[in-house]
């Protein structure tokens, strides 16, 4: 499951996006709160158990690396999450990656498929 938050009119929406094994994406929920806060995603993932994830199963959660998302994670999945930081958010902060990437961030919003597009080879 990916959980992540993006800006949209001066508020922050956050998703949590499952992914099966064959690819398929789904939206599983979606919050709007002013930031990407513990609140906000705790009551984002308090409404997917209550329509039934069951999150004593062992699951793969990719997040941007905050500590809001991480803890609240934790807190309903406890030792069945395997959390894992999201490689677009590390290659956006990360000089290594190779210049003309267009890593999204929030500050400049990319176009679908652009990541890594330009790239030759």
């Amino acid at each position: 499951m990916l959980i992540d938050g993006t800006p949209f009119e001066g508020q922050q929406m956050v998703a949590a996006l499952g992914i099966a094994q064959d690819g398929r994406k789904m939206i599983l929920g979606i919050r709007q709160g002013a930031t990407e806060n513990a609140t906000v995603v705790g009551e984002l993932l308090s409404d997917l158990m209550n329509r039934g994830l069951d999150f004593t199963e062992p699951r793969l959660y990719i997040l941007d690396g905050g500590k809001a998302l991480t803890a609240a994670v934790k807190k309903h999945a406890g030792e069945a999450a395997a959390i894992q930081r999201c490689q677009v958010h590390i290659a956006g902060r990360d000089p290594r990656f190779p210049e003309g990437w267009k890593v999204p961030s929030r500050a400049s919003p990319y176009e679908p498929g652009s990541l890594g597009s330009d790239m030759v080879g």
